[in-house]
């Protein structure tokens, strides 16, 4: 999950009330003492790997085994509903299409744009959690080392290893011969980050779209070292039953192109791996959802914790539920993996 950044606090809340000023108050934390039944949509896009109903309800099934497993909470999903994507994107209002532009940025800027972003992103680690750790995390997926052992040049190199890697992104074709990535901003995650002001009655959405970009705010580590990729995202959402949805694209999982393979590590996995992988990614975007746990980056056991780059299976192997228990006072356990650890703000009005 990247962070909600805080300028979708006055956007959503403008959205509710044109004549209320936004109050920044936090989402309360779901009652989640009983099972919980989650509406679920498909956002399809025809330019890439489609993918299959049957599919999606065995990554579902997976996925409320892994919930139950690692976070203790029992989940059951609504049949899924198809949207394309074109139509999701068009009920974006211009105004909130125009405040999501002026957060992306393309992966050829200058050098001032260059130390800005590196320190807006520094300005984001730090509210993550432990430094120490993030740097840990980073460290044998960046493009180049830190120039020292300043908090600047790990953030300066992080963003040489996001707009590296996003500009092969943009360099690969898509099913139809076309960039990958084109003008439509579909795989904007400022644009996903919006979504949820327009109507999408649903807490959890599958999509076979690429989501790599680089913003200026919101960023993240366990992004930054992917080129930019979410493979989830759980951020504010109006008609959702708590608020929020959580986001799975299906694309890391599944794509073969040289990019994707190695980030993998040189990983192909099976089909039956990928859905496993896929599944325990979605329980890892509904921690965020339904617990607002936030990333324990000091215990690679913990669902919690995203996978390095897109190591799934290494990841995957590294679990353990009995060694990362939610509840940051049990033993094994960190702040980072207790409930309401996250404050997702709530697009209220006074």
């Amino acid at each position: 999950m990247k962070t909600a950044a805080a300028w979708i606090i006055g956007v959503l809340a403008a959205v509710l009330t044109a004549n209320a000023q936004p109050v920044a108050k936090s989402l309360p934390l779901p009652d989640v003492s009983k099972p919980v039944t989650l509406r679920v949509a498909y956002i399809h896009n025809p330019r890439f790997e489609p993918f299959s109903a049957g599919r999606l309800g065995r990554v579902l099934a997976l996925t409320a085994g892994h919930v139950k497993e690692h976070l203790g909470v029992s989940v059951a999903f609504a049949p899924p509903v198809e949207v394309p994507i074109i139509k999701v994107f068009a009920a974006l209002p211009p105004r909130l299409a125009a405040v999501a532009e002026s957060q992306r940025l393309d992966a050829a800027i200058n050098d001032f744009a260059l130390e800005r972003l590196a320190r807006e992103l520094l300005k984001d680690l730090k509210q993550e959690g432990e430094l120490a750790a993030q740097k840990r995390f980073a460290a044998r997926y960046l493009v180049k080392p830190p120039k020292d052992a300043s908090d600047m040049a790990f953030a300066r190199a992080l963003v040489n290893t996001q707009l590296t890697l996003l500009g092969t992104w943009q360099a690969l074709p898509g099913a139809d011969g076309q960039p990958l990535i084109g003008k439509d901003r579909f795989n904007e995650y400022a644009y996903w980050n919006l979504l949820g002001a327009t109507p999408l009655p649903y807490e959890v959405i599958v999509t076979n779209q690429l989501v790599a970009s680089a913003e200026w705010e919101g960023n993240s580590v366990h992004s930054a070292v992917r080129g930019g990729v979410s493979n989830g995202v759980t951020t504010q959402n109006l008609q959702g039953r708590f608020q929020l949805f959580s986001m799975l694209s299906t694309f890391p999982f599944l794509d073969d192109s040289p990019q994707t393979v190695a980030l993998r590590g040189g990983d192909t996995p099976t089909a039956s791996e990928a859905d496993n992988y896929m599944a325990l990614l979605l329980a890892h975007e509904l921690g965020h959802q339904l617990l607002h746990l936030g990333h324990p980056f000091g215990n690679r056991r913990c669902l919690m914790t995203p996978p390095p780059a897109l190591r799934f299976r290494l990841w995957a192997d590294g679990l353990s539920a009995r060694d990362c228990p939610v509840g940051g006072r049990r033993a094994g356990s960190s702040r980072e993996n207790t409930p309401g650890f996250v404050k997702f703000a709530a697009p209220e009005s006074k």
